[in-house]
């Protein structure tokens, strides 16, 4: 197999946005966009064919930034309910989708440590940012950084550090 050739096949998908490899990089994650509507997907790069994971219907609103688990057995990805809410969700491959962590104001996940351990997100409430981690193996979370702008956080390979 090419190199190319998983971005050639995601780019034949239309409606495909915001494509994300698998850490094997046998599947992409993407929104697939139609209409108002937004689904989250997942293509076989070998086949060429995607399946929904969730979304495309009324109600919650999904978007953001999409990782996968270090395993490569779930996205994560963001989801605002119509009361405000907002949360970071995992996906398994079979559809399953559950919470990890909710918040009043807006979660937007930015990175996920390479094991799954940890991920990072911003929580903006009142017009503040706020850079958080999130400890996935004890449900733990802290704020780091509390003023400022905070954009695009990233940790480091082995998870210890955080850049922004």
């Amino acid at each position: 197999m090419s190199e190319q050739q998983p971005v050639e096949t995601f780019l034949r998908v239309p409606g495909a946005r915001a494509g994300v490899a698998s850490p094997d990089g046998d599947r992409v994650a993407f929104y697939h966009e139609r209409g108002q509507q937004r689904a989250l997907r997942v293509l076989d790069v070998a086949t060429g064919e995607h399946d929904r994971l969730t979304g495309g219907g009324s109600g919650s609103q999904i978007g953001g930034h999409l990782a996968w688990s270090g395993d490569g057995e779930e996205v994560l990805y963001h989801r605002r309910a119509q009361d405000g809410t907002d949360s970071i969700y995992a996906v398994s491959l079979d559809g399953q989708a559950r919470p990890i962590v909710t918040r009043s104001g807006r979660c937007l996940l930015t990175d996920v440590s390479t094991d799954s351990g940890q991920f990072l997100f911003l929580h903006e409430r009142d017009g503040v940012n706020q850079l958080c981690r999130h400890d996935t193996r004890t449900g733990e979370t802290v704020q780091l950084v509390t003023q400022g702008e905070v954009q695009g956080a990233k940790l480091s390979p082995g998870g210890e550090w955080v850049a922004y």
